[in-house]
């Protein structure tokens, strides 16, 4: 994902949600056309859960929901923090004491649950990012797991 923002918008990720919500997610517009000049779109609506393309790193303002851009954002974050968890950090916090890096890591994991229990188009957004291929396979059954557990944890007794 780029940013192409002022630079101070850029220094924090992720951004706040109504900074998302100042491009909203367009159906009209036209991601890209093949050699035949037939029109593609990544999605048809923002409930999809699978792309109808999969947008690359770049893509139009308005062809991605903002909901997506935020997760996406949110995933970056988590992964970056999820990275600086050592092997000892992690064993260190499961027996002794969470270490800063564990805590910031789980607080950012803790973000993505929130995130996928927030509205039906943040977990649609979840689900398309868990079917892409841009996203490795490790990180894909991840989101599958947060979209399982926050279907398991917003049912209703009326769903049972």
């Amino acid at each position: 994902m780029t940013c192409d923002a002022r630079i101070e918008d850029c220094e924090s990720i992720p951004r706040p949600p109504e900074w998302y919500a100042k491009e909203p997610f367009d159906p009209s517009i036209v991601a890209f056309r093949d050699a035949e000049g037939k029109e593609h779109r990544y999605m048809h609506s923002p409930m999809d859960e699978t792309y109808a393309a999969e947008p690359d790193d770049t893509y139009l303002p308005g062809s991605i929901p903002p909901e997506e851009r935020e997760v996406s954002d949110t995933l970056l974050a988590t992964v970056a923090f999820r990275n600086r968890v050592s092997w000892f950090d992690f064993w260190w916090s499961q027996f002794i004491k969470p270490t800063n890096s564990y805590r910031a890591s789980l607080e950012y994991f803790q973000k993505l649950h929130a995130l996928c229990a927030r509205t039906k188009e943040y977990r649609a957004a979840f689900c398309r990012l868990s079917n892409s291929e841009r996203i490795p396979p490790q990180l894909r059954r991840e989101l599958r797991r947060i979209v399982d557990l926050c279907d398991k944890g917003n049912k209703q007794p009326d769903d049972a």
